[in-house]
């Protein structure tokens, strides 16, 4: 689906603010999968999942979507725009509409839907970002909270249906509810067979929406694998300057005490195995 040939991106070239953001990354994405992208504060995970739809290109290396070359003059971006959506790390900042309503209506117009298509397009996506839409849809975007932006904002981009939805820190300034409805959403999403990428530095939400964790440190991928082998290694994760997530630290501890407990990815897991239900 998506696949990365030895990409490299270096900003600020030939001054003396020149950075190596990216250094030789190389992976693939298949279609259907759920990856975490995780790092410390400027390692490159935000700066790499730009290069997916082509807002950014490298200054070496290979982009390919659906077997396109982004760097292909004949390549239509707005197509490749179409199947992989990317909600910013502050997709707030980005707003225009006077209302609620044509902000998350602007990505399906462009695409051409109308009339009770467009709004039932809106519709769904406010529905599944937690809001009652005729409550909110001729409200400004402007005057909400900050948890209700950030849902808007993924709203206008889910509205759009991209077969591959890259969200970008999308939990931050989210509430408790409504993070773990965004949560709830993805995986959802994902077993539906949406593909997904998911930037996060929040450890125990990669370990809970994703199986494939890629990390980066330095603009450099050190690691691409299952997320238990990841969040099981220690070393690896502090020496990335990560945390090990909050349940794998109890899982470590309890199964010294039930050797036959399974890997568990949340408190829901655990709790459901130490009252006899099933870890998944």
């Amino acid at each position: 689906m998506i696949v990365l040939e030895n990409v490299s991106l270096t900003y600020d070239s030939g001054t003396i603010f020149q950075k190596a953001a990216i250094k030789n990354v190389s992976l693939s994405i298949r279609k259907g999968e759920s990856v975490s992208i995780v790092g410390k504060i400027g390692s490159g995970k935000s700066t790499l999942v730009q290069f997916f739809n082509g807002l950014i290109k490298p200054d070496s290396g290979k982009v390919f979507v659906g077997g396109e070359d982004l760097g292909s003059k004949e390549t239509n971006l707005k197509s490749v725009r179409r199947k992989v959506g990317l909600v910013f790390q502050y997709p707030e900042e980005q707003f225009f509409a006077e209302t609620v309503f044509d902000e998350v209506a602007f990505g399906p117009k462009n695409m051409g839907l109308s009339g009770k298509e467009l709004k039932d397009a809106v519709w769904q996506s406010l529905s599944d970002m937690g809001f009652n839409p005729s409550d909110v849809a001729n409200l400004s975007p402007f005057g909400l909270s900050g948890g209700e932006k950030r849902r808007i904002a993924i709203a206008s981009i889910i509205a759009m249906n991209p077969e591959v939805l890259v969200l970008d820190e999308p939990t931050s300034g989210l509430d408790y509810t409504g993070r773990n409805l965004l949560i709830e959403y993805l995986k959802n999403e994902n077993k539906k067979g949406r593909t997904l990428v998911f930037v996060t530095h929040n450890m125990d939400e990669a370990l809970e929406v994703s199986r494939r964790v890629i990390a980066m440190k330095d603009g450099k991928k050190v690691f691409d694998g299952n997320s238990e082998d990841f969040f099981t290694s220690e070393e690896l994760v502090y020496g990335i300057g990560l945390d090990v997530p909050f349940v794998v630290k109890v899982w470590k501890k309890l199964k010294k005490r039930f050797p036959e407990l399974p890997f568990c990815r949340s408190s829901k897991e655990l709790v459901d195995f130490l009252y006899g239900g099933p870890a998944r």
